[in-house]
């Protein structure tokens, strides 16, 4: 069949307007060349496989419908087959390289678009680094569904999600005109940090919206606020309650700590006296006490501390004492030192150790 390869040549180089006869891989190009007809070919039998490093093209009948395959020399024959517009009528299947599609082209890429219902997966199961629109210029890059009962859903592992890491850019959720609930946390055990970084924050929650309401919530495990907590001179606080530790035989040194500063603390269900041990004085912490038990119950401060009732201010670590139900005493550390009593109902007497 080799007398056929000077007419190839003159396929390619003069323009023939059509070509009959049989084609083998005897004939070989390896210059480029200009067509400007078209190849014609008739349906055959599916070919024999080709030889190592190389491949054959031809048509043959796929249910009535007229196709283009190619066989590689491992036996593989893989439809060809295009509608107009280069739209596949037929699956496919593109491997062994890279895939670019509209590069350097102000073309839209369009998948599963139109009124296609199919399942659209980017990334397999192997690891990946899967980007989108993280080029360098400008981008708008819109993920989901603004339907109204469309969910989007953005999972990962124990990487976690990062929104704009490293990026000093705002990052908005829920804004606009939005009228959405904004949800943070499920249902499980889980750690929420907001603003807790090392560097400089300004956090702001809830809205100054004259009716607005801000609720934060929690269990026994407490709300609790680290750091100074300031108004602006023009809001009330109110509805808090005083926490009521009813201890029948008193609290030792340790036990009232700073974190308790606003107790009240009683001596209900004692039968004999009890000391109640202030810890270290600190500028602003403060507690109540009161006698709800006929018995001794006395009020210590640490060591080198002074409590002052009504100007009369003990030796360092001297107490003062109660035993009338009813009696009570409340002290405001004032600085590192001193214990002022703020209010008191009753006699209180000041004893030694």
């Amino acid at each position: 069949m080799k007398r056929f390869a000077w007419l190839s040549v003159l396929i390619l180089a003069f323009a023939l307007p059509a070509v009959a006869g049989n084609f083998t891989d005897d004939m070989h190009f390896y210059k480029w060349a200009e067509f400007r007809s078209f190849l014609e070919f008739k349906e055959i039998t599916a070919p024999g496989n080709p030889a190592t490093n190389k491949g054959r093209l031809y048509v043959a009948d796929d249910g009535g419908t007229t196709t283009l395959y190619f066989k590689d020399s491992a036996g593989t024959a893989t439809s060809l087959m295009a509608g107009s517009n280069g739209v596949f009528t037929a699956g496919a299947t593109i491997t062994g390289a890279a895939v670019n599609l509209n590069a350097s082209s102000n073309f839209a890429v369009n998948v599963g678009t139109g009124t296609s219902t199919g399942t659209v997966t980017i990334g397999g199961a192997a690891n990946q680094s899967i980007a989108i629109g993280n080029g360098a210029a400008v981008k708008t890059v819109a993920l989901g569904s603004s339907n109204t009962t469309s969910t989007t859903t953005i999972l990962s592992g124990s990487g976690g999600i990062l929104l704009n890491a490293s990026n000093n850019q705002p990052v908005n959720i829920g804004t606009g005109t939005s009228t959405g609930t904004v949800t943070v946390g499920g249902a499980g055990a889980q750690t929420i940090a907001i603003g807790d970084g090392a560097a400089v924050k300004t956090v702001s929650l809830g809205s100054s919206n004259t009716t607005s309401t801000t609720t934060i919530n929690a269990g026994s495990g407490k709300i609790n606020l680290v750091g100074d907590v300031a108004g602006n001179g023009a809001s009330a606080f109110s509805g808090m309650l005083a926490t009521v530790d009813n201890d029948a035989d008193g609290e030792a040194g340790g036990d009232i700590t700073v974190a308790m500063s606003g107790n009240v603390f009683t001596n209900v269900g004692a039968v004999g006296a009890g000391a109640w041990t202030l810890p270290g004085a600190a500028a602003g912490i403060h507690y109540c006490f009161i006698v709800m038990a006929a018995q001794e119950l006395r009020v210590t401060p640490a060591a080198g501390d002074v409590i002052n009732i009504a100007g009369s201010a003990g030796d360092a670590a001297e107490y003062w004492t109660a035993n009338a139900v009813g009696e009570s005493l409340c002290l405001m550390a004032v600085d590192a030192t001193n214990w002022i009593a703020t209010s008191y109902t009753g006699t209180w007497t000041q004893a030694t150790p």
